[in-house]
């Protein structure tokens, strides 16, 4: 078992690196991370922007800045351990989408909890607290932010609805049966209408078998899933090209996807909100100052997210972008309780129901920090 000596011994040796001498912020970052290890202190970003920030520290642009940072340490660990510390046989490691730091055996060894001396007495004192506090607190936990009560209060089924893009079948270029898209045919009602009124081959397009979906409607899943199972709340999912009207009429509806689709929740959405409008595949804001709604696939892109009862006893949430990096933001953001309480607090003046503009910034289509632009009630 790897204890506090080795481990401090160790961090030592990362910091007089040639990888880290000249990054004073990420050695920060590391010592601070390396002692919650030692300490058993379950690392999460508001934890560490109280350390690093303070009484400055605000989850909706601190949050942001501390995944940068991680994910420059993360790099700069995987550098070390690819030059100076190569031989080592075990390193510190931080998991993508984690910040605590566990250690990886570069042997056959199984992956080991760091627990020192003083992290056994600390892990005691924990746990304690860990009773006591759910004891006094318990009626506090898992408290619904107001955004989410009506989901979850309500006697209605909830369905997410992942954006997926229409394809049909057609004879490549190549000559080989092959999956086509085309932004204008976003149904098979489209596709169908196309076929009659022009003279292509019908022989050369076919209704495809399948749609497709990005990491985005992955992504999405996976933060639902998780934010619903903290209150025993389920909820269904199927591909947007699939709903009609009267399958979600009577139900709660989460829908997250992309812009270009003009599917029926982009048409739902433009009905619902006057400043905005679509046209040629593009979403307009055009309201105080005009946005349109045009994205760099790969650094940058505009997020939309609208929060609105549909019917007294129904609620909806609307997750748009176009691309990766603009709904995995905001779907992230507003399954974070403390982001949805300081986003509440700062824009929502008592009220539930919203539309909000956010500029994303990415790497490879990852989330690397984002801004909010507007908030239209």
């Amino acid at each position: 078992m790897i204890g506090e000596k080795e481990l401090k011994a160790e961090l030592e040796k990362i910091i007089l690196s040639n990888s880290m001498k000249k990054s004073p912020a990420s050695v920060t970052l590391l010592k601070f991370l390396v002692q919650c290890t030692i300490d058993n202190v379950d690392v999460k970003e508001s934890v560490i922007g109280l350390h690093l920030v303070g009484n400055k520290y605000n989850s909706e642009k601190s949050n942001a800045r501390i995944r940068v940072s991680v994910y420059h340490l993360r790099k700069k660990l995987e550098q070390y351990y690819k030059e100076e510390g190569a031989g080592a046989p075990w390193r510190l490691h931080i998991e993508k989408g984690q910040y605590g730091v566990s250690v990886v055996y570069t042997s056959k060894e199984t992956l080991k909890p760091i627990v020192g001396v003083s992290g056994y007495k600390n892990l005691l004192i924990i746990s304690l607290l860990m009773v006591l506090g759910v004891v006094v607190f318990k009626p506090y936990l898992n408290r619904v932010p107001r955004l989410w009560k009506g989901f979850f209060n309500n006697s209605k089924n909830t369905t997410l609805y992942v954006g997926d893009a229409f394809g049909y079948s057609a004879v490549t270029t190549t000559g080989h049966w092959g999956w086509q898209r085309d932004y204008s045919i976003n149904s098979l009602k489209e596709l169908y209408q196309l076929l009659d009124t022009t003279e292509i081959d019908k022989s050369k397009i076919k209704p495809a078998s399948y749609a497709y979906i990005t990491m985005m409607g992955v992504d999405a899943a996976v933060h639902f899933t998780r934010y619903f199972s903290q209150y025993n709340q389920t909820f269904g999912v199927r591909k947007a090209s699939d709903a009609t009207v009267s399958d979600i009429k009577d139900e709660n509806v989460i829908y997250a996807g992309p812009i270009k689709t003009n599917n029926l929740f982009i048409q739902l959405f433009v009905a619902d909100n006057q400043s905005f409008s679509y046209k040629n595949n593009t979403l307009y804001y055009n309201r105080d100052k005009h946005v349109e709604f045009i994205s760099d696939a790969q650094t940058r892109e505009y997020a939309v997210v609208s929060r609105s009862k549909r019917t007294a006893d129904t609620e909806q949430w609307f997750f748009f972008s176009d691309h990766d990096i603009g709904v995995k933001a905001v779907v992230e953001y507003f399954t974070n309780n403390d982001s949805v309480q300081h986003f509440t607090d700062q824009h929502l003046n008592g009220k539930e129901c919203f539309t909000a503009i956010f500029n994303v910034k990415g790497i490879d289509r990852e989330n690397m920090g984002m801004e909010l632009l507007l908030v239209d009630q």
